[in-house]
């Protein structure tokens, strides 16, 4: 059986040239052992140190002063014209229609994805409300559907852990919360 090079994983032939560790020694292809820098086996005294580990301080990671900055070519009354702001590419924005340039770097945090969906009015459908709980209600999927989880999770759990003895009981349930709930989660009625 012949040794086989870690670096690589190729088998080390004898007319190959070879270099052999002398801290493991761990025979490896001659390119091999040049190309890392050291020898590969990890632990190995003659192994290539790491990278130094990336440090960043607490003032780096502070989030710098917006800016507003007038562009030169349009001076405006309202604010002193301010050098400009070295962008990444060099090039500053265009102006607003007021001549100001908003800066690149904003104070305001970004939104949640609840603050993002908060004005959007979903409205649920009535009818995918009625076949959702019509075929899939033994395992609540109308209710989570609807915005009411607990509701669907306990239909699900109810049907899931009485090895779907007790799925009957969470059909009936489904059909009957179909009949009477008009509103989604959120209050919102039925399309």
């Amino acid at each position: 059986m012949s040794a086989i090079c870690p670096y690589c994983r190729c088998p080390l032939d004898p007319d190959d040239p070879q270099t052999v560790c002398p801290g493991c020694d761990t025979p490896h292809h001659t390119d091999c052992f040049e190309e890392n820098g050291g020898c590969t086996v990890f632990g190995c005294s003659h192994a290539p140190s790491d990278e130094p580990a990336l440090r960043v301080t607490a003032a780096e990671l502070e989030p710098t002063q917006a800016a507003v900055i007038a562009d030169a070519s349009v001076p405006s009354p309202q604010a002193p014209s301010a050098p400009p702001i070295p962008f990444s590419s060099g090039v500053a924005p265009p102006p607003s229609a007021n001549g100001y340039v908003a800066s690149a770097v904003s104070n305001t945090p970004p939104l949640s994805l609840g603050e993002f969906y908060a004005g959007v009015q979903a409205h649920k459908s009535r009818t995918t409300f009625v076949l959702l709980g019509v075929f899939l209600g033994a395992f609540g999927v109308h209710n989570f559907y609807a915005g009411y989880p607990r509701k669907g999770a306990a239909q699900l759990c109810l049907s899931l852990f009485t090895c779907f003895y007790a799925a009957i009981v969470s059909e009936i349930w489904a059909i009957v919360e179909v009949c009477t709930i008009t509103t989604d989660g959120d209050q919102q009625d039925f399309q």
